[in-house]
């Protein structure tokens, strides 16, 4: 019979004493002390070891910055304050030993309501692997969650090692779901796991079979972990010194590249959370110049359509995966940039109309009631419903080719960019201009900015239909 889970060895004692341990993926032999030199990184394959606790804050944390939460039981389970480049988080952080026994739940939730209410983001390292033997409890935790997002604070889960029970159904919950290479959820705890030494074989797939998935937004190396989750949490608009950008910056989705004078970059966020990542449709957090922080979604067809995007078009993932990311930019006051290429619908074996329907319907609906400032960006002459789903923003931007297909329905670009090169300039020009009248209004006025939004897109409709509401019962007299 195959086996069904791998054994992780632990140290053995060498020549002079020194200490080795043995890669259980390939099986290559290295000292002790060089791999915690590594991160406890396989230097051979990137095999991920387990890692305590202690160690895996020392990385992620700025140095003597940790305070634990007074009262907070002993253990393997680090609960506390800290910095991360500078920028205050409240932290928890865990190791494949934690049980989650009542103790260690109930403080955890005050670490939770003590974050909400000193307004620090969350940085949760979880791994889980044993589940929790107190689920009775974990209603609570779930519940102070919800209030930390509900207060617009960051949380953002980084998965080490394999995760089961209820906190794997919480992880799927956070703002921003990262994980290490070899990272498992699963919502069962296989009873075998109980023993010591046990590992999943999950662990061993790549990183890409993980994003396919679709529950992770994306894999991070235990090297990269530090500088990538300070410039998120700069990006998500968490107050504290701006933290250095993790080289290599990557650039924005076809067609812009990176906007001129290397002043921008893109953070893609993967997945729906359900069923897999749709690469027709990208979408992620950018930055345009030094202060414009924003979500950028970008429908991968036509000029330029990478070679992983299924030349079908977007599937329900793909609007699962724009909804998601369109309530995060809610959530956390990002301004909402969409670029709209030739872009179709994907209708897959196995997906019914009704799913790519439900899905782009809500998609369209989150796009068209964000509280937040939205500018559309036509690339391409576009008549399908993919495109127009996008298109109903605050401010709509076109291309020469895409404004005279507008023309052609009935739309009018508020501004015609003449180059793809001139874009940049009028998205800052037009995105400063909303910010403005949105800090205006306030949050109280939002609803009236909505019911502009609304207005003008009911007016153009009305406007393209003027001989059929001419001969209407409220026009003409007619009761009947």
């Amino acid at each position: 019979m195959a086996r069904r889970y791998i054994t992780l060895a632990g140290p053995f004692r060498g020549e002079m004493g020194q200490m080795y341990v043995r890669c259980p993926a390939c099986g290559e032999v290295l000292p002790l002390a060089e791999a915690r030199e590594q991160a406890m990184v396989c230097p051979w394959c990137d095999f991920h070891f387990p890692w305590e606790a202690t160690a895996h804050l020392e990385l992620l944390a700025d140095a003597g910055s940790f305070r634990p939460l007074a009262g907070s039981p002993a253990g393997p389970l680090l609960l506390g304050q800290a910095t991360l480049h500078g920028r205050p988080v409240a932290v928890a952080v865990a190791d494949g030993t934690v049980r989650w026994n009542a103790s260690e739940v109930r403080a955890l939730i005050a670490l939770l309501e003590e974050a909400r209410l000193e307004r620090r983001p969350l940085l949760w390292v979880m791994a889980a692997t044993q589940g929790t033997e107190a689920e009775s409890y974990w209603p609570g935790v779930h519940l102070a969650l919800k209030r930390l997002q509900a207060a617009s604070r960051p949380w953002l889960a980084l998965l080490s090692g394999p995760g089961y029970g209820l906190p794997a159904a919480t992880a799927l919950q956070a703002d921003l779901l990262l994980a290490e290479p070899g990272a498992v959820l699963r919502p069962a705890r296989p009873e075998v796991l109980r023993r010591a030494g046990r590992l999943p074989p999950e662990v061993l797939r790549p990183p890409r079979k993980v994003l396919s998935a679709g529950w992770a937004d994306a894999v991070l190396p235990r090297r990269e972990q530090r500088a990538v989750l300070a410039h998120l949490l700069d990006l998500l608009g968490a107050a504290g010194p701006p933290p250095p950008r993790p080289e290599p910056a990557v650039p924005w989705p076809w067609p812009l590249g990176r906007p001129a004078g290397d002043e921008g970059d893109f953070f893609e966020l993967h997945g729906d959370r359900c069923s897999g990542d749709d690469a027709a449709l990208r979408g992620g957090l950018a930055r345009l110049g030094e202060d414009l922080r924003l979500l950028l979604l970008a429908t991968a067809q036509g000029r330029g359509r990478p070679a992983a995007c299924p030349p079908d078009g977007i599937g329900a993932g793909g609007w699962r995966k724009a909804t998601r990311l369109l309530l995060l930019a809610g959530r956390f006051g990002l301004p909402v940039v969409t670029l709209i290429g030739r872009s179709t619908l994907h209708l897959g074996r196995k997906q019914r109309e009704a799913e790519l329907s439900a899905s782009l319907g809500e998609a369209m609906d989150t796009f068209l009631t964000l509280p937040v400032p939205t500018v559309a960006v036509a690339l391409e002459g576009d008549d399908g419903p993919a495109g127009l789903a996008l298109t109903a923003a605050d401010a709509l931007l076109a291309l020469p080719e895409a404004a005279a297909s507008l023309r052609e329905k009935g739309l009018e670009a508020d501004e015609e960019v003449a180059t793809p090169e001139d874009l940049p300039e009028a998205l800052k020009r037009h995105l400063h201009e909303l910010l403005q009248t949105y800090a205006i209004h306030g949050p109280l006025g939002r609803s009236k900015l909505l019911q502009r939004r609304h207005v003008r897109w009911a007016r153009l409709a009305a406007e393209a239909e003027k001989p059929l509401l001419r001969c209407s019962p409220m026009e003409t007299g007619d009761e009947t």
